[in-house]
């Protein structure tokens, strides 16, 4: 695990320096997407790729590999928004889907969905979810309101059922 910690930090870290050197205010940009177009993203999360905690208590690095998520344990505690900055290292697609053990079952039962997260209900009556393409990075922020063990999953087909999960504590 330290191996990939030490492997995030160069990669962001590196990330940082390209954004940069390319963050002027010449040239044509929208202000209105804040977010990563390196993966595909199909999610409701709210995005922070400046390099900075943005308005998150806490930052969490998390490797999506085929069908897993790698991270170290983690608590979060109550009424605490955490920016979760995913990198796909898989070959092929993932996503990742935020909610307690009942609407990952939820999320589950929609079926092949291909990152249309269709009327499932998550966090905040919205589901906070990222969708990346293989080699793909971006950040979803999410604030944990109530405690409990609260869930990662990745729905697309055949995904969850090949394990692709992660826990973690709101306490």
């Amino acid at each position: 695990m330290r191996s990939v910690v030490i492997r995030m930090l160069v990669v962001f870290g590196g990330l940082a320096l390209v954004g940069a050197g390319c963050s002027g205010d010449e040239g044509d940009h929208d202000d209105e997407g804040d977010h990563d177009d390196e993966g595909d993203h199909d999610d409701e999360g709210d995005h922070d790729d400046e390099g900075t905690n943005g308005d998150a208590d806490m930052v969490v690095e998390i490797v999506m590999s085929d069908f897993a998520y790698e991270m170290d344990d983690l608590v979060v505690p109550v009424g605490s928004t955490v920016r979760f900055d995913f990198v796909n290292e898989g070959a092929i697609e993932h996503e990742a889907m935020f909610g307690d053990a009942h609407q990952q079952e939820e999320f589950a039962e929609l079926g092949d969905h291909s990152g249309d997260h269709g009327d499932a209900e998550g966090h905040h009556g919205e589901i906070d979810a990222i969708t990346l393409e293989a080699g793909g990075s971006g950040s979803v922020t999410v604030t944990f309101d109530e405690a409990g063990e609260m869930m990662i999953g990745c729905h697309l087909p055949g995904h969850w059922d090949a394990g692709m999960s992660a826990t973690f504590v709101v306490a």
